[in-house]
């Protein structure tokens, strides 16, 4: 049988490059704003909330 060892070690082939990071669309950068001003918004207004939701509460318990 012959054997043809010419071609050996076979010859070094670079691994494909990875493919590219999606970027975001201009929809989806307005998405993002909108949510983070958003939770931003309530990260100040839901503690003054949730104060007005305890008075209330309890101006109801007391009467």
């Amino acid at each position: 049988m012959y054997v043809d060892w010419n071609d050996w070690p076979p010859p070094y082939r670079e691994p494909p490059p990875p493919p590219p990071r999606p970027r975001f669309t201009k929809r989806d950068e307005r998405l993002v704003v909108w949510v983070l001003g958003v939770n931003l918004l309530l990260w100040f207004l839901a503690p003054l909330a949730g104060v007005t939701f305890l008075h209330a509460i309890l101006a109801v318990l007391r009467g």
